[in-house]
């Protein structure tokens, strides 16, 4: 009877039997409580040698998040280290600029430095990023999406249905020429969630789509003010209503309608996802669809300390929304 054969009669990894025996403090009760039972019936008894083989650990957790400069970022980071500092970790956090190659060496330096696990925010979930996590042996968690191809515990944000929602807000509120400002699909899988939830709901609703209203670009404000200049451009019935894939998004719209003689809400009625701070500061303020992103940082800590703990449990969590009106909306004249 060795350390391996009571962690599988325990149903938990090595290194939790370790610490049941030399730290049993930093063990939850419940899981505590199994590895003795094994221990108590089959009289297992750690020798010299095998302490001194028990799996080391760095109290280290590598978390990789695509960008730290928004608001969105900050909270989710900010809701990981503490989480983690409770439980007693420390985080080295890496920026991937949403790039695949930065990606996977952030994978590799993070395995070199031997971290007892890994959060991860992916930007856009590639064939190599899916088969480097189904193949990696450290405990990782993944933020930001639940992709059914990986069979890793996930926090997700319910993109499509709070996008659905937001539409469907403008619709009550009696507009039907909506347009869509997002992101291309080749810069984040989120765009596309969020860009399926508007045309959802205009199909639901029986409100026609018409391709020039959509305008598909990057996460900058710029972004915003060239999807509102091409979709005026190019409609020759002007929308009533934009739904902005985010509040940058938003607020680049809002400045191409006032640059042109428009006011919002008055002849355009604009929403935008993520609730940033200066939604709230900005003239007009902005609607928008909020998450709570510190907590979604706070339960990912807490899935991949439970991993660490026990790498076989698989744990799916995702955020419910808020739709925060303010400002920048109101039901159509």
């Amino acid at each position: 009877m060795n350390i391996k054969d009571v962690a599988k009669l325990a149903k938990v990894s090595k290194s939790t039997v370790s610490r049941v025996l030399n730290t049993p403090e930093r063990v939850n009760a419940e899981m505590r409580q199994r590895v003795l039972e094994v221990v108590r019936e089959t009289g297992y008894r750690p020798n010299a040698l095998a302490k001194e083989l028990v799996i080391k650990e760095t109290r280290l957790i590598g978390v990789i998040v695509p960008r730290i400069n928004t608001n969105v970022f900050a909270d989710i980071v900010e809701g990981i280290t503490l989480r983690l500092s409770e439980n007693g970790y420390n985080v080295i956090l890496l920026c991937s600029k949403a790039d695949e190659a930065i990606e996977i060496s952030h994978f590799e330096f993070l395995q070199k430095k031997q971290v007892d696990g890994i959060i991860f925010f992916p930007g856009n979930m590639t064939l190599a990023l899916r088969h480097l996590i189904n193949t990696l042996t450290t405990p990782l968690i993944i933020l930001g999406l639940d992709d059914p191809l990986i069979k890793r515990s996930a926090v997700s944000y319910d993109e499509y249905k709070s996008s659905k929602a937001i539409v469907e807000h403008f619709i009550s509120q009696g507009h039907k020429q909506i347009a869509f400002i997002g992101i291309d699909k080749e810069r984040s899988p989120v765009g596309q969630e969020r860009k399926l939830g508007y045309m959802d709901a205009l199909k639901t609703h029986g409100v026609p789509l018409i391709q020039n209203y959509i305008y598909e670009g990057s996460f900058e404000l710029q972004s915003g003010f060239k999807g509102a200049s091409s979709i005026f451009s190019n409609s020759e019935i002007p929308p009533t209503a934009i739904f902005a894939a985010t509040d940058y998004l938003a607020i680049g719209a809002i400045n191409y309608l006032t640059s042109h003689g428009l006011s919002v809400p008055e002849d355009v009625s604009v929403a935008g996802f993520d609730d940033l701070e200066i939604s709230v500061y900005f003239n007009p303020s902005i609607t928008s669809i909020k998450f709570d992103y510190f907590h979604s940082g706070e339960v990912a800590a807490q899935f991949v300390v439970e991993n660490i703990h026990e790498p076989s449990i698989i744990r799916k969590y995702m955020l419910g929304f808020q739709i925060i009106n303010r400002e920048s909306t109101q039901r159509k004249p």
